[in-house]
């Protein structure tokens, strides 16, 4: 904020503020830091990936998934977006949602694995594809694609992460407990992993007493 501030033209400022915004849960807060950053640099897909996610994270899958199309038509090569499109779809309540769904996870998983051509060690699109393989069903791909993101960057809080949603989305509900609480040992954002509709199984067996995370869900909350 302070950044804000003191920039004549803002635009990292507000970058940043919008990053910090979304990292503490304050969703709607992110999304307007996000617009002012769009406002002075529209091309910025940073921003645009932001509102998509905070959206996301609040729950309005409707609005997300229009924004991840958008995203998805900027760079139509982009995973991350595809992969959030094919989230979002399947959170929606519509007839359509679950093909829609799994079209766009086909194809996060191909431009996943075009992307891992050009980069093979790229341990964050490497679990992006673990994941995408898990919600198709297809395992060895799943288990595999996981193994190897983890050998690559074991610390890397964002791959933890996701290897916890591999594992809830697999159904081993005792690996992504152990895969939640080691994101949060590396310091991945509480806000985000309580928030995330993909591990409410996870939250729901209550296993993170130690992180001051039972606190969040108790009836005063």
């Amino acid at each position: 904020r302070v950044l804000v501030q003191l920039d004549r033209e803002p635009v990292e400022g507000y970058a940043y503020l919008a990053e910090a915004l979304f990292m503490t849960g304050e969703f709607e807060a992110a999304i307007q830091a996000s617009r002012q950053v769009l406002s002075r640099d529209i091309e910025r897909r940073s921003a645009v990936m932001t509102i998509a996610h905070s959206y996301y994270y609040m729950g309005r899958y409707d609005r997300a998934s229009h924004i991840y199309r958008e995203a998805s038509r900027q760079v139509p090569d982009d995973h991350y977006a595809e992969g959030g499109l094919a989230s979002a779809y399947a959170l929606l309540d519509t007839p359509d949602a679950a093909e829609k769904s799994s079209q766009s996870f086909q194809r996060a998983r191909s431009l996943a694995e075009a992307a891992l051509v050009a980069d093979p060690d790229d341990a964050l699109t490497t679990i992006s594809l673990a994941y995408y393989c898990a919600v198709l069903g297809e395992l060895d791909c799943a288990h595999s694609n996981r193994a190897r993101a983890l050998h690559l960057a074991p610390d890397h809080i964002e791959v933890n992460y996701m290897a916890a949603r591999v594992h809830a989305q697999l159904g081993d509900m005792q690996a992504a407990s152990a895969a939640t609480q080691r994101a949060l040992d590396l310091g991945y954002p509480q806000a985000l992993l309580v928030t995330d509709p993909q591990l409410t199984k996870v939250w729901s067996q209550r296993r993170f007493a130690t992180a001051g995370l039972t606190a969040m869900f108790s009836p005063s909350r």
